[in-house]
């Protein structure tokens, strides 16, 4: 039993060294080399893609997310586990996405052979990344427009005949300008949505994909299924059940996307998949103790200046008990 303890150990950690690098890398001939080898690593054992679909599908936090050192030096909270282990889950968030991205992105581009581009450079990607309570306004060299949430990044892809964000986590507003000739398609790899012109919010939870159109038309596509979404409706694909794309109407039609109003609104959603979307705008640190409260359900309005007022609201209603430690918040069942 120890033996495969340690074992699971070195898969972890072997896994958090190919995170780090992922996230590090910015040139795309270094990331193109560190995706082949990558494939390379979970090919060797069903134990290495199993150990990533577990990490993925535990909430996973912001890459800035560190565990206070007022925790490090007193006894671990029940039922946390160390910082160390914590930052495995909190890298895994990168890695999902760059791999579903992975076998797509570095395919090469086929420029139409009656263009006088045929000889042109592959088109350049550019990464944008956003640290913890810092968005950011993009203006792209097609007067597109990107506000880019905190703690969110994503790589853009332009070409002759297309333009491609790859989203790699977070969310954004996009303002997209007409070009019929050349779509502009926001894609985590195997979902995507696709507009000519119009405006609309993607985020990329722990589990869906959601896309929110605030003006015009975008259609969503998950690769077997699409839908055309208009101005006040969303879709969400969820990555957990064959990403099942189902569309709904906002309560409100809006102008602005909710991150932008400091406030996230959810329908009977898990706790796990809001203490994600949480964690990018709150400065606490938040764990659910075990898997049957994070598959608790709640519905309603949270203020990201607010998130503590949440959390007790949320002990109360569950019976609940929320756990401190400096800037770190657990909650547990009550002992």
């Amino acid at each position: 039993m120890q033996d495969a303890n340690v074992s699971n150990e070195l898969i972890e950690a072997q896994a958090a060294e190919w995170l780090v690098a992922l996230d590090e890398t910015t040139d795309i001939d270094d990331l193109e080399a560190l995706n082949t080898a990558l494939s390379d690593w979970l090919a060797i054992s069903e134990e290495h893609r199993v150990t990533f679909e577990k990490m993925s599908s535990m909430w996973l936090l912001a890459d800035e997310l560190t565990m206070s050192s007022e925790l490090e030096n007193t006894q671990p909270v029940s039922n946390v586990k160390r910082q160390s282990k914590w930052r495995y889950f909190a890298w895994a968030a990168s890695f999902v996405c760059i791999a579903l991205i992975s076998s797509r992105f570095w395919q090469s581009e086929v420029v139409p052979t009656n263009s006088t581009l045929v000889t042109e450079k592959p088109a350049e990607v550019t990464r944008f990344k956003t640290q913890f309570n810092q968005p950011r306004t993009i203006t792209l060299n097609d007067s597109s427009v990107i506000d880019l949430a905190p703690s969110s990044e994503l790589l853009v892809q332009y070409q002759v005949d297309k333009r491609v964000i790859h989203l790699i986590k977070g969310e954004a507003v996009f303002n997209v300008a007409s070009d019929k000739n050349r779509p502009f398609t926001v894609t985590d790899g195997n979902r995507e949505a696709t507009a000519v012109g119009t405006v609309f919010n993607v985020k990329l939870g722990l589990r869906d994909l959601v896309v929110s159109v605030l003006e015009g038309k975008v259609r969503v596509n998950n690769q077997s299924h699409n839908a055309l979404l208009n101005a006040g409706q969303y879709a969400a694909i969820d990555a957990t059940n064959n990403n099942a794309l189902s569309v709904k109407q906002q309560p409100l039609k809006m102008h602005t996307a909710d991150w932008q109003n400091q406030q996230a609104q959810f329908i009977d959603a898990r706790l796990a998949d809001i203490i994600f979307d949480l964690t990018r705008y709150s400065p606490l640190t938040i764990y659910l103790a075990n898997d049957s409260i994070s598959d608790l359900r709640f519905t309603g309005t949270v203020h990201f200046d607010k998130v503590e007022q949440w959390l007790q609201s949320v002990a109360l209603l569950y019976d609940l008990e929320v756990q401190k430690n400096g800037d770190v918040r657990v909650l547990n069942m009550k002992q």
